[in-house]
């Protein structure tokens, strides 16, 4: 077995999966009827009472979101609706009450997450709602993976239409479940990728110039985690293994929050959100092309 002690070297790695997700309703409950207090592990019951209150501002984002999603208030994709975009004033005051409770969770975690199986790998969601609120219930009905853990990889922003409400849903569960939502940086949870694609004009576009949700949900992305070992065996990232560390010590070495994890900045957080796998064929085609 490999193991991630500090003077081991990095394990293998999972690659990304296709999207899955959670839908609560109104109490706080899974379409499965599975409390988010229930876990396997029933000594996290006093931890997570906040869990059953449909009134926290995580249960009650989430309540909103599911409606918005159902109820057709999203709009389509030519002419996405934002979230309570008729009360941004509103939506700000949550959004930064739920911001400042996700960043203490956030920053009290390593860089590298130690998570123990079973738990559900998910790729990139890049704001498609639709699907976000899918797969759980999926999951839940076929009874295919019998766990409340999920693993969460990255890019939950840009290209889809609903990159806000994708990042406040999957925020909110981090809240009502610290346990069991783990929720990892990819690399468009970064300010220069997000104004080169969509999550930055779809902020304005929907809430208006001044960009305080833009801004808010930044400062969270700033605290997430680059990477999770499951198992002492399995070693997940958006992107790939770095070749800049070799430790599961050095990636925990690396500065939370990070704002900027260019090459430049800190070369291990941006090889572990950009280093994509490859064959060998295609690695030398790519060296012709720009050598």
């Amino acid at each position: 077995m490999v193991t991630t002690s500090a003077d081991k070297h990095i394990p293998r790695i999972e690659h990304k999966v296709n999207p899955i997700s959670y839908e609560l309703s109104k109490d706080g409950i899974t379409s499965s009827g599975l409390k988010f207090n229930e876990f396997e592990d029933k000594s996290l019951e006093e931890k997570e009472k906040k869990t059953i209150n449909p009134k926290s501002v995580a249960n009650v984002f989430i309540q909103e979101i599911i409606k918005f999603s159902k109820t057709g208030a999203k709009g389509t994709v030519d002419q996405p609706k934002g979230l309570m975009e008729s009360d941004p004033q509103r939506l700000v005051q949550m959004l930064k009450s739920l911001c400042e409770d996700v960043k203490k969770l956030l920053m009290s975690e390593s860089h590298c997450l130690s998570i123990a199986s079973p738990v559900v790998v998910v790729g990139d969601i890049h704001g498609n709602i639709e699907d976000l609120l899918t797969i759980e219930n999926t999951l839940s009905i076929s009874k295919l993976i019998p766990t409340s853990k999920y693993l969460y990889l990255g890019d939950y922003v840009d290209r889809g239409k609903w990159s806000v409400e994708c990042a406040v849903y999957l925020l909110s569960l981090k809240v009502l479940s610290p346990q069991n939502i783990h929720l990892l940086r990819g690399n468009h949870e970064v300010r220069e990728l997000q104004e080169f694609f969509t999550f930055k004009e779809e902020c304005t576009a929907k809430y208006g110039p001044q960009n305080r949700v833009y801004h808010l949900l930044n400062d969270v992305f700033d605290c997430l985690s680059v990477s999770a070992v499951v198992d002492d065996t399995i070693f997940c990232c958006h992107g790939g293994i770095p070749s800049s560390v070799h430790t599961i010590r050095e990636i925990q070495a690396i500065p939370k929050p990070l704002r900027d994890p260019s090459a430049v900045e800190c070369l291990p957080a941006h090889e572990l959100l950009w280093n994509d796998p490859s064959t060998q064929e295609s690695y030398e085609a790519t060296i012709e092309l720009v050598g």
